[in-house]
């Protein structure tokens, strides 16, 4: 369809049209989100009759209620988006209420509110305008008239609303041009000002996790780095007993990673270290540095990576 100027008006520009679609977004999502439930409700039913061969194509039982679910949910969001932008653009508002906010409003060629039927129109439009990657959107950024490709497709215009400017009767045409202005300056500044508030509603959330990912991106780094400094702990085990003051006998008793185990040391009292090359599970070792009172027990172990490890440290 042509762009044909229907009257001298001022259109609403891409950047006002993207602040009120980011506001029905949120509006529309909300909504949404309380009717979840009734997805879940939908896709326990037609889950299992349309999609049963899923559960064996996936080897997943709950698949069928799973895409039935998600298809349901798909369902019940483009009839909510509908009914909504098709409702509430054909109804005294003459437009979302995100184009309300920022002062906008949707009409035909004549300048009049969009019927339900046209407004439904516009808004299977909007669909191929956003297939097409979103460029039928971006066309409002470069179209004189501000028309993206649904605009030109359905025949319609998002324009600034006039406002009844209350004015004497009696006064000039020129006081009457200068409290139109003003009044318009007013509402221009009231958009801006409501612009910068999306932005700030979408650009915070956005700070806030970035900042938080940045964050656990540090702590992950120094946390895996600790990791990466702390040994190895090896899963062997030994015990120890002493049948008379002079004896101690330590058992091997193997472990996890007695494959990995080269030899043991035996340290009574922090005497010398008594070697013990390659111990068999169940093997005794007989150390003769006992005493009458208590006696500290120390055995280490040594691994074929180079690491040294205490197997075990008890007082007798």
């Amino acid at each position: 369809m042509p762009e044909v100027l229907p009257r001298d008006e001022r259109y609403a520009g891409f950047a006002d049209r993207t602040a009120a679609f980011i506001m029905d977004a949120i509006i529309v999502s909300t909504i949404f989100f309380y009717l979840l439930e009734s997805a879940v409700y939908a896709g326990n039913f037609i889950g299992p009759l349309l999609f049963s061969q899923s559960a064996a194509a996936f080897n997943e039982p709950a698949m069928p209620v799973i895409i039935g679910s998600a298809v349901a949910g798909v369902v019940i969001l483009v009839c909510l988006c509908w009914l909504y932008s098709a409702g509430v653009t054909s109804s005294r508002y003459s437009g979302t209420f995100g184009k309300m906010i920022m002062g906008m409003t949707v009409v035909d060629t004549s300048g009049n509110t969009l019927s339900f039927w046209h407004a439904t129109v516009r808004f299977i439009a909007k669909i191929f305008s956003g297939l097409i990657l979103f460029i039928g959107f971006f066309m409002i950024h470069f179209s004189p008239v501000k028309q993206g490709l649904h605009d030109r497709f359905a025949g319609t215009y998002v324009i600034y609303a006039k406002k009844a400017v209350p004015v004497d009767t009696d006064a000039g045409p020129t006081i009457v041009k200068a409290v139109t202005a003003a009044e318009e300056k007013k509402a221009e500044e009231s958009r801006k000002n409501t612009k910068n508030a999306v932005i700030w509603l979408i650009a915070i959330p956005i700070i806030f996790i970035g900042v938080t990912v940045i964050l656990a991106a540090i702590i992950a780094a120094f946390v895996f780095g600790m990791a990466g400094n702390v040994a190895h702990s090896y899963v062997v085990a030994a015990t120890v007993q002493q049948p008379d003051a002079d004896t101690i006998i330590v058992t091997y008793h193997g472990g996890q990673d007695a494959a990995e185990l080269t030899f043991l040391e035996v340290i009574v009292n922090d005497n010398q270290p008594v070697p013990w090359d390659s111990p068999g599970i169940g093997e005794q070792k007989v150390v003769k540095k006992g005493t009458v009172g208590k006696d500290h027990v120390l055995v280490t172990g040594q691994f074929t990576r180079g690491e040294r490890q205490v197997i075990l440290d008890t007082w007798l």
